[in-house]
């Protein structure tokens, strides 16, 4: 019943945080019969919940085994489908415990139900594919009854999976059936085990978007910035599979140009000019593809139909909101945390708020069927809120910024370069 819950709770938590969550080829995971699925992992704890949340298998969980220290944890932990297993470098002293989780795993998959594991074995966002452990590997062919099997490389693909209201491409990839690499592993022990993880490295880099340049880290950030603003306030009709093409070429642009030098040297000096103009003039990329949108009579009229509905979702929500973004700034130690953090913690944050609203309402006399069509479209009101008063405020500063002539020429120049880029990107 917990389980249901919760799952029910993460799948509405990752809808709301989420602007567009895009899954592909979802009707490749099997509806029944023992499944490993491997996603990559940029997204820390983000990562489980969130592919838990669009696939409708039950799924078990390998995590790492420090997290398991505190004994409350571990049985919340084990409750929740979690399996441990510890690394030498953070548990020495129980690495001996990790040759029982395979038969662990076995267990599982001998119910035909699934596991996920991760298997670069560890989380950084980055848009890059981290050398994968052999672990998935040995555990499929390790089975007594493999052949039964199926692994499922997955790659996610955020657009910043630490930032509200943003894009993530879920891409499954084809099916891998074991009988080819229980052969090899037969003739050559861990030949097979090998190929296998070659195989499952392949197929999650396929379907990744992936920027191998480091150095240009910095440099995909804004450019990813660019192009959901772009995607968002001047390409409006396009779908979240456009923006993420033009990311892919972005990406794969970042990279080439790691493999001539004056295009990189140019590159490097082209956004840090436009990253010093744009915080010169304390403006955001949004601002940018907004500066040629006027208040005309239909943009007021926007403006002023939204104003309520806007107000009531800042009000409702702007409390909770803040706490949960307190909460994160207080328990986050790794960056690479952050977004997990905001949706679990905003995810119960939010949960006691609506408890609280419910109480409220009740005390107050309000109708059940009342109180219900306010709590179904509070969360509504709360993102639209959120997008609304970003374009308004942007409207209002790019339209003093108009009437400001010494501001105009830069902010053209920025523009100007905004239209290179996208130029040599092939983006409309």
């Amino acid at each position: 019943m917990l389980k249901k819950v919760l799952k029910t709770m993460i799948r509405y938590a990752t809808m709301i945080y989420f602007r567009k969550i895009v899954v592909v080829n979802k009707d490749k995971i099997p509806t029944k019969g023992p499944v490993i699925f491997t996603p990559n992992h940029p997204g820390a704890f983000m990562d489980p919940l969130l592919v838990a949340s669009v696939i409708e298998r039950n799924v078990y969980f390998i995590t790492r085994g420090e997290s398991f220290a505190n004994k409350i944890m571990a049985k919340i932990f084990k409750h929740l489908q979690m399996i441990p297993i510890f690394r030498p470098e953070y548990s020495p002293d129980r690495v001996n415990e990790n040759q029982f989780v395979f038969s662990q795993c076995h267990q599982v998959f001998s119910q035909g139900e699934c596991i996920m594991i991760f298997p670069e074995g560890s989380s950084k966002t980055e848009s890059r594919l981290r050398k994968i452990k052999t672990g998935a590997a040995r555990m499929a062919l390790s089975y007594e009854n493999a052949e039964e099997l199926t692994v499922i490389p997955v790659s996610i693909n955020y657009i910043n999976p630490h930032r509200f209201q943003t894009d993530v491409l879920i891409h499954i990839n084809d099916p891998i059936s074991l009988e080819e690499y229980l052969e090899k592993e037969k003739q050559e022990s861990f030949s097979g085990v090998k190929e296998l993880t070659n195989e499952i490295e392949r197929s999650i880099s396929s379907s990744l978007i992936i920027q191998e340049n480091e150095s240009f880290d910095d440099v995909e950030k804004e450019i990813k910035s660019l192009l959901v603003a772009h995607h968002l306030y001047k390409n409006k009709d396009a779908n979240p599979i456009q923006l993420f093409d033009h990311v892919k070429k972005a990406m794969l642009f970042l990279s080439e140009s790691d493999a001539n030098p004056s295009t990189s040297k140019e590159l490097r000096t082209s956004y840090e000019d436009f990253k010093h103009k744009k915080d010169s003039l304390k403006i955001r990329n949004r601002d940018l593809f907004l500066y040629d949108e006027k208040l005309s009579p239909s943009v007021m009229l926007g403006i002023v139909l939204g104003f309520i509905p806007g107000v009531i979702g800042y009000l409702a929500y702007v409390i909770p909101f803040q706490i949960t973004v307190w909460l994160c700034n207080l328990l986050v130690k790794r960056a690479d945390f952050r977004g997990a953090v905001l949706l679990v913690v905003g995810m119960f944050v939010f949960l006691f708020y609506e408890i609280g609203l419910i109480y409220t309402l009740n005390v107050l006399g309000v109708p059940w069927i009342e109180m219900l069509l306010v709590l179904l479209s509070l969360p509504f009101c709360g993102i639209f809120a959120y997008h609304f008063f970003r374009w308004v405020f942007s409207m209002i500063k790019t339209n003093r910024m108009r009437k400001k002539d010494y501001q105009k020429e830069d902010i053209l120049e920025l523009q100007r370069m905004v239209q290179r880029l996208f130029l040599v990107l092939g983006i409309n």
